[in-house]
């Protein structure tokens, strides 16, 4: 029973944080703001960050 309540919660975590990895697209504000946030000492950019009013908020 308590190992079932473990892996349930276990999953939904995962599920919730691919979930905010697929929302974020690449190349835009929003892709740049989670790469410095998820960077330690060295951030290389590799992408042509543009502005997308519609998924930068």
């Amino acid at each position: 029973m308590k190992y079932n309540i473990i892996f349930k919660i276990g999953f939904l975590l995962l599920f919730l944080f691919l979930s905010v990895n697929f929302v974020s697209a690449e190349g835009n504000f929003s892709s740049l703001q989670n790469d410095i946030n998820n960077s330690g000492s060295e951030l290389i950019l590799d992408k042509n960050y543009t502005y997308n009013p519609s998924e930068d908020t």
